[in-house]
Formats: structure tokens, C-alpha cells, sequence
């Protein structure tokens, strides 16, 4: 997530009841780790809400849409 957030930091998350595109958030993929990337895309299908997310430093967004239930909060806080 550089340049907004340096690798090794900390973050602090909070679980809102909706997330937009531009929010950072904290999630757990496919492996089970926890990653924090930016909401680029929000889709409401019959499935739930999906996100597209993307880390600052990638030049693409993530492979797989992420489901609003997999995602652990919004950044709030960095140290």
C-alpha cells in the first residue's frame, strides 16, 4: 500500500455498516491472511456485495472480487 501506508506499519481498522471506492480497507483472502488494499469498485449482485480491490504499488486490481463479508474494516489509523 505505499506510498499511503509504509510496509511493517500498523494498522487500525473499524468495522463500518458500508464501504465506497477510495476506502482502504483490511481483509482476509482465499489463504486466510489478512491483507489491506483500496476499494477501486463496489458491486451489489443477487450474491451480496462485491468489491474490486487494488494495492497502491500494483498496477492492476486484484485478481478476485472481494465479498463485503470477508472484509474486516476500514483503515482509520496508521502508525
Amino acid at each position: 500500500m505505499q506510498p499511503a501506508i509504509n510496509v511493517g506499519s500498523i494498522v487500525f481498522t473499524v468495522k463500518n455498516p458500508t464501504y465506497q471506492p477510495g476506502d482502504i480497507v483490511a481483509f482476509e483472502n482465499s489463504l486466510k491472511q489478512i491483507v489491506t488494499h483500496r476499494i477501486v469498485d463496489k458491486a451489489a449482485i443477487s450474491e451480496g456485495i462485491f468489491y474490486e480491490l487494488k494495492g497502491d504499488a500494483n498496477n492492476t486490481p486484484d485478481n478476485d472480487p472481494v465479498s463485503e463479508k470477508s472484509i474486516i474494516g476500514k483503515t482509520v489509523f496508521v502508525v
